[in-house]
């Protein structure tokens, strides 16, 4: 059974294309620390679930046709980001200074290392929006994006010769960036999801500004469970995700019910070989 997003558990040696990668952020702040810590002591059986997150206040906007838009809550970017924030074995862990970080299909390794997730092939498409001007697009900005592979294993980590299933784009005039990837597995603790970062701009991200948001995107149970059960690849995740709830989930689960379907991921397109995602990402305060 694997161990993941809350259990940073794997302890092997990088590759020396890794230890090299440029020094960003050096340490978690404070919060983030702990809530990584506390996550990981769940995950490894402690038997006691984390302290709640301080969730993050319900903000809406208005379209000029009257349509609600929801402001994403801020959630934990977890031990494996590889955006600069955390270290291993003393190194600091940045993909987003790799080159050829920029691209729409995130499924194979850049920057000298080869290597190919294999899953069931992934679109998701993720609309910024202003919540503030209601809910205009947004332009311009960066948006990184990481998940686990189809065994519930996470690059640059637990995967340590691979850098896939992370990649960057930028928004385009209508606010829209589209990744092309698979669908994530799950794995012990967590609901299957996406972790993304906003920041103002590719330059933003990767001198270390802090990100304008960090979030998370969930997935519907009856569709990833039906992908999971006809394919072999996600046999781990099957289990995994018998056990778990959004309503327990510790990151999705203290979210309100509006902020909760706006982390939900919209089915656009599905079929035994491919499926398809929207998500509208509100940001306030930019």
């Amino acid at each position: 059974m694997s161990q993941h997003d809350n259990d940073p558990h794997h302890d092997g040696d990088f590759s020396s294309d890794f230890k090299r990668m440029l020094t960003r952020r050096n340490v978690l702040i404070g919060a983030g620390a702990l809530s990584v810590a506390g996550t990981a002591l769940y995950a490894q059986g402690a038997g006691v679930r984390p302290p709640p997150m301080n969730p993050s206040p319900e903000v809406l906007g208005t379209t000029e046709n009257g349509e609600i838009c929801v402001g994403q809550p801020q959630e934990t970017n977890g031990p494996f980001p590889a955006d600069g924030t955390n270290t291993r074995e003393g190194q600091t862990v940045n993909a987003l200074t790799l080159a050829g970080v920029i691209r729409p299909d995130i499924t194979s390794s850049i920057a000298g290392l080869s290597g190919t997730a294999e899953g069931v092939p992934m679109a998701l498409t993720m609309n910024l929006v202003n919540v503030d001007t209601a809910c205009s697009p947004i332009a311009g900005m960066a948006v990184y994006i990481w998940h686990c592979d189809a065994a519930g294993q996470y690059s640059l980590y637990e995967i340590e010769d691979q850098n896939y299933l992370r990649g960057m784009q930028i928004a385009n005039a209508n606010g829209s960036v589209t990744f092309n990837s698979i669908l994530p597995g799950t794995y012990r603790g967590r609901w299957p999801h996406v972790h993304f970062e906003v920041f103002r701009n590719a330059q933003a991200a990767v001198s270390g500004e802090k990100a304008l948001l960090v979030g998370q995107l969930a997935f519907e149970k009856a569709l990833v469970s039906g992908y999971y059960a006809a394919d072999a690849r996600y046999s781990e995740s099957i289990p995994n995700l018998a056990v778990q709830t959004l309503s327990s989930d510790n990151v999705f689960g203290d979210s309100t019910a509006l902020q909760l379907a706006a982390q939900i991921v919209k089915t656009t397109a599905q079929s035994p070989s491919r499926v398809a995602f929207t998500s509208e990402i509100g940001l306030t305060g930019v």
